[in-house]
């Protein structure tokens, strides 16, 4: 994926959507992983859920200015609403996905 195709993603998104940029070596984002694909399942008709590896595409990353990962960015109406640099807790990553449906 590439920055033009990850906008167009966001623009044309219906549903909210929360993107986490993460990598395969990143230890928050390992721990993060099973509660926040739960959580997305259990929303799966009212939020959208896009995984970005900032390693396989460094280019999104540096058009979001992810410094750091885990991050997470929450969009509604292909707006940011919000973003949260750090682990998320599972009760966080409810309130994340809460908050946007």
């Amino acid at each position: 994926m590439n920055t033009q195709t990850y906008n167009q993603k966001i623009d044309g998104q219906t549903r909210p959507l929360v993107v986490e940029f993460s990598a395969a070596w990143c230890t928050p984002c390992k721990a993060m992983a099973a509660p926040l694909t739960t959580t997305a399942g259990r929303f799966q008709d009212k939020v959208d859920l896009l995984k970005i590896d900032v390693d396989k595409d460094p280019e999104i990353a540096a058009s979001m200015k992810i410094m750091a990962i885990p991050t997470i960015l929450g969009y509604s109406g292909g707006e940011l609403v919000f973003r949260k640099t750090g682990f998320q807790s599972p009760a966080n990553i409810d309130k994340i996905f809460n908050d946007l449906a």
